[in-house]
């Protein structure tokens, strides 16, 4: 009862507090993402065919879970490729960096101008980097590829760059 009076002694001449603002975008939890193809560079022998991509939307579920600045997300796409990202946020972006992926790379595929030819196309890194903005994160997805003969993972041919639009809406 006597700690009363000193209370609110104490509170009658403070100011109101001020709620912290965070230094971290809060982006766990799962997004509806987007990815379109802007510009695709390289690509040997199957050079048309990625050329074909350019402008056709990928969409799928980007599941992020936050500790901090530390992020680790994983992004199931309309084809079922699944990339395991790991990254960091800070109060307005995001960088995410593929630590693995299922179903990125592909083998034997037949070169156009001569079936007999086959190429194997490696995943050699890909990464999202973004805007944060509430519900939102817009940026771009880049993927870097190798392409090799058939069958072999030396001296490659050629490689592949696929640059893409990014966006990503909070469930």
């Amino acid at each position: 009862l006597l700690l009363l009076p000193l209370l609110s002694a104490v509170s009658c001449g403070a100011a109101s507090p001020v709620a912290p603002t965070s230094q971290f975008a809060q982006v766990q939890g799962t997004w509806t993402t987007s990815s379109t193809p802007t510009m695709v560079t390289g690509g040997e022998c199957l050079a048309d065919n990625f050329q074909l991509s350019v402008g056709r939307e990928n969409r799928g579920t980007l599941t992020i879970n936050q500790g901090g600045a530390t992020v680790m997300a994983t992004l199931i796409d309309q084809d079922r490729t699944t990339t395991v990202y790991s990254g960091l946020v800070s109060a307005t972006s995001i960088v995410l960096n593929g630590a693995s992926c299922t179903g990125c790379s592909f083998a034997t595929a037949p070169c156009p101008n001569n079936a007999e030819e086959r190429r194997d196309v490696i995943l050699q890194a890909t990464g999202i980097t973004g805007t944060v903005d509430g519900s939102t994160i817009s940026g771009t997805e880049v993927g870097l590829y190798n392409i090799y003969a058939a069958g072999t993972r030396t001296d490659p041919l050629g490689t592949l760059t696929f640059n893409s639009r990014f966006t990503a809406t909070r469930r």
